[in-house]
């Protein structure tokens, strides 16, 4: 089989007030995207920030319907946080035959837009989506994001950030079992784990990489931040730049709590940032 996965698409950051997020982001020194309203069975909107080849998205139920019902009960469980991660590839289709492979029980592949406001006129972007059921892989909800229209999500207007951030470095995951939670990542990822000393496992995603801990480890780790007590959970989310010290410039000048940590990364607790710590670390 070839492979249906390159790497990140895009991380989406599951929020209760879309608006609220995105001013809590643009404080963070993001540019945003204007918001966009999905297809009306979706039932959400979203404003994305983007990178060079992945982004963020900021996503908020608008409106319940039966296509968002995993994600409400979600926020209402466990509260706003980085839930779940747009794998990128070749089609949706390949990434359901990989899932399938995979024995992760993929759902039908499903096709959705939302409206982009051009100075041409408005347009529409069209993505299809195949996705795992809630809750199938310890941590993150998993799916694949095939792009129609690319040219309408990657606008260059919004891709330069005050902070400095141009790609995604990856994801902090906590579980219980840290080697056993990274295997069926492994393996969908045609990938090997790599385990550390500490007990931590990674796997690699593209450019970026997953690594798995346990809530012990976080609390060595980041002493003074508050997390979820109980896993799973993304923890942190780590973003590349050039230069954290221009993060770091950015965030006092705008008064968003924050620390500079042993490596030289500033990090951002989970409270500034819709429940995800923000790592922003050197490329």
């Amino acid at each position: 089989m070839a492979q249906a996965f390159s790497g990140i698409d895009h991380c989406m950051i599951v929020v209760r007030d879309l608006e609220a997020a995105a001013a809590r982001y643009q404080r963070l020194g993001f540019t945003l995207t204007p918001r966009g309203i999905h297809s009306s069975y979706m039932g959400t909107g979203n404003h994305c920030i983007m990178f060079q080849e992945d982004y963020l998205e900021l996503l908020g139920v608008l409106t319940a319907t039966d296509a968002n019902f995993a994600r409400l009960k979600s926020l209402e469980r466990d509260g706003e946080g980085l839930k779940e991660l747009a794998l990128a590839g070749p089609s949706a289709d390949a990434a359901r035959d990989a899932f399938a492979a995979a024995e992760l029980d993929p759902l039908p592949a499903i096709e959705f837009s939302r409206p982009v406001d051009l100075p041409t006129g408005p347009r529409e972007a069209k993505f299809r989506v195949t996705r795992l059921p809630y809750n199938r892989l310890p941590g993150l909800n998993l799916f694949m994001c095939q792009h129609y229209t690319r040219n309408l999500v990657w606008l260059p207007q919004y891709q330069s950030h005050a902070n400095g951030v141009h790609a995604i470095a990856g994801l902090v995951v906590a579980v219980a079992d840290p080697a056993l939670a990274a295997v069926p990542y492994a393996r969908l990822l045609r990938t090997s784990v790599v385990t550390a000393g500490d007990g931590s496992a990674r796997v690699k995603i593209g450019r970026a990489e997953l690594r798995f801990v346990t809530s012990a480890m976080l609390a060595t780790q980041f002493p003074n931040v508050r997390f979820r007590s109980s896993p799973a959970f993304v923890a942190a989310l780590a973003l590349a730049t050039d230069d954290p010290g221009k993060a770091a410039l950015h965030l006092t000048q705008a008064g968003v709590p924050h620390e500079r940590a042993g490596d030289g990364a500033v990090e951002v607790p989970p409270d500034e940032a819709c429940g995800v710590m923000v790592r922003f670390q050197s490329a």
